[in-house]
């Protein structure tokens, strides 16, 4: 090795070693749809929470749960024109859900589609961008 390669090298080792770069992690969230795809409920989804919630290795991996597509009503609300959940698979509503997954330090995350209906052909959010982005279901 050249005298040059070397103190390029040693300056390099020098400059990463003193340097400490911090870059956020990306986001980490378990998605229903990779293992049930609609076969979801309120209490499988809380059942997975409480699991990850009470594993210290699995909370150190998932933020996030992700409730994927199925979890809402075959139509809207007629007179606010939200999205509604399905009453037998979500009967106490996403915002309960929600909120029994903010206790476990989790955060809940919910599919929907840019298009008129989801792939599952359940009500979309095209023509509603807004009701459904303000939201709180």
């Amino acid at each position: 090795m050249t005298p040059l390669f070397l103190l390029s090298l040693l300056s390099l080792l020098s400059i990463t070693k003193s340097t400490t770069l911090t870059v956020p992690l990306p986001l980490r969230g378990w998605n229903s749809w990779n293992a049930h795809q609609c076969n979801i409920s309120s209490s499988l989804i809380r059942s997975t929470a409480s699991s990850i919630s009470s594993n210290p290795s699995l909370l150190n991996i998932y933020k996030y749960v992700i409730v994927d597509d199925c979890w809402l009503s075959g139509s809207r609300d007629p007179s606010t024109s939200r999205q509604v959940p399905d009453p037998e698979r979500f009967p106490e509503g996403m915002k309960a859900l929600g909120s029994y997954l903010h206790s476990l330090s989790l955060r809940l995350g919910i599919y929907t589609s840019v298009g008129r209906t989801t792939c599952e052909g359940l009500p979309a959010s095209y023509g509603h961008y807004d009701i459904d982005a303000r939201a709180s279901i």
